[in-house]
């Protein structure tokens, strides 16, 4: 069964999205119980930063408390057992054989409802968390659901969720209040220059891909990254995708 939970602060007038409950059946008893017992662990640091809005935040710090700042403000789902967002924490530091900590991730799905839109348009965006130390959040991407590379409209830029999301990630201090500067920022960092065009072979069929998408710093702690990316094969058929990346600014760049 998908478990998720309401967004804790609705006082910031973003919609909180609500996604029906799905009917679900895992024969997995122990994957549902883990699921569980890793939400409740959110769903407890999540109440403790309503009181300490200090301590909110993703990049830099662990996995449970990235997680719960973005549940303050959008709604969280744990995705089913065995499919793409399946909820899991991590329970130790993984090694390999030079004794360096090992890259984890965390995975689990950030549902979306567009300002002035109804519930029924709430879109579950797949999130990936990745923890270069197997301890502390390095990146956070999400798999986009709609492509605002050609909108134009506030209400098509309003419709892709980005802004929510870079809101809930980096907070409001960081992103501001003003939406319109934040669509310019993102448009410019996703159809600048930096395009780039790549030929290879997928198994034994080509294919030709082009992507693009500019780093943008935010507050001088992040990196955003606006990206997309358009794949054709030897028959023509083409496929496409689009992300946004947040990371931690390099210190040479600060």
């Amino acid at each position: 069964m998908i478990r998720h939970w309401k967004a804790g602060l609705a006082a910031l007038a973003l919609t909180a999205g609500m996604m029906p409950a799905h009917a679900g059946f895992s024969s997995d008893k122990e994957a549902e119980a883990r699921i569980r017992a890793d939400m409740l662990q959110v769903q407890a640091r999540n109440q403790e930063l309503v009181k300490a809005p200090d301590q909110r935040g993703c990049l830099g710090k662990d996995a449970v408390t990235c997680v719960a700042t973005i549940g303050l403000y959008l709604q969280i789902s744990s995705g089913r057992p065995g499919m793409p967002g399946e909820f899991s924490l991590p329970t130790s530091i993984k090694r390999d054989i030079n004794g360096e900590p090992m890259v984890q991730s965390v995975n689990f799905l950030t549902l979306v409802t567009p300002i002035g839109r109804p519930k029924t348009e709430t879109m579950a965006i797949l999130t990936s968390l990745s923890l270069y130390d197997g301890v502390h959040v390095h990146d956070i991407d999400f798999t986009l659901v709609k492509n605002p590379r050609f909108a134009r409209t506030p209400e098509e830029w309003d419709s892709s969720g980005v802004y929510q999301l870079a809101f809930a990630v980096l907070g409001p201090d960081c992103v501001g209040r003003d939406r319109l500067a934040f669509y310019r920022l993102f448009d410019k960092a996703m159809n600048s220059d930096l395009a780039t065009k790549t030929n290879g072979n997928h198994g034994a069929a080509r294919v030709d891909t082009d992507s693009g998408g500019a780093d943008v710093p935010m507050c001088g702690q992040a990196l955003m990254l606006p990206y997309w990316n358009v794949s054709t094969d030897a028959r023509g058929t083409p496929s496409s995708s689009t992300g946004l990346n947040f990371r931690t600014m390099p210190a040479s760049a600060k």
